[in-house]
């Protein structure tokens, strides 16, 4: 099993998958930007990828892909995403528990 660490700008990811697997998925980049989470990585050209087991989307003709939801707060500050068999988790930059909504508002 071949295990590969990176570290970018405060993120920490971890990506595992057997050598002789030819799917593989990269996840570059996890973080919170003016509330929007924005999750990046790479994978083969035009394939599936999940993250969070909820939101799909294809990567483009050279792999990359960029998940942006507004909508969307991980519960805890781990992401995962599969592509096929492959699975890459990392924690999200800038993540925090919700917090209290104010009164009246």
């Amino acid at each position: 099993m071949k295990i590969v660490a990176a570290s970018t700008a405060g993120v920490f990811f971890a990506w595992s998958a057997p050598a002789a697997q030819a799917a593989s998925i990269l996840l570059t980049d996890a973080k919170i930007v003016g509330g929007e989470l924005v999750v990046s990585g790479k994978t083969q050209p035009d394939r599936k990828v999940v993250l969070d087991d909820q939101f799909g989307q294809k990567a483009n003709g050279a792999g990359g892909f960029v998940f942006r939801l507004s909508d969307y707060r991980p519960p805890t500050c781990i992401v995962t995403l599969t592509a096929g068999d492959a699975r890459a988790t990392g924690v999200v930059a800038n993540w925090g528990p919700r917090g209290v909504s104010p009164r009246g508002a």
